[in-house]
C-alpha cells in the first residue's frame, strides 16, 4: 500500500496551502495570493489537513 499512500497523500505544498487558509480563516471572505477564499475553499482546506493527518498517523503505526 505504500504506493497508494504516496499517490493519495496531499503534497507538502497542498498541506502548507491548506494550513495557511485555515489559519487565516475569519469566518468570512478573504483574499490570499490574489484568490478569493470563502467557506467552500476553507472546507476543502480542512479536508486536505484531515487527510494529511490520517496518512501521518497510518505511517506511525
Amino acid at each position: 500500500m505504500p504506493v497508494v499512500n504516496d499517490v493519495m497523500r496531499p503534497t507538502a505544498t497542498e498541506t502548507a496551502w491548506a494550513r495557511e487558509v485555515v489559519d487565516r480563516d475569519s469566518g468570512g471572505v478573504l483574499v490570499m495570493d490574489g484568490q478569493m477564499i470563502d467557506t467552500p475553499v476553507v472546507t476543502r482546506a480542512s479536508r486536505v489537513l484531515d487527510q494529511s493527518r490520517r496518512f501521518t498517523v497510518q505511517e506511525q503505526e
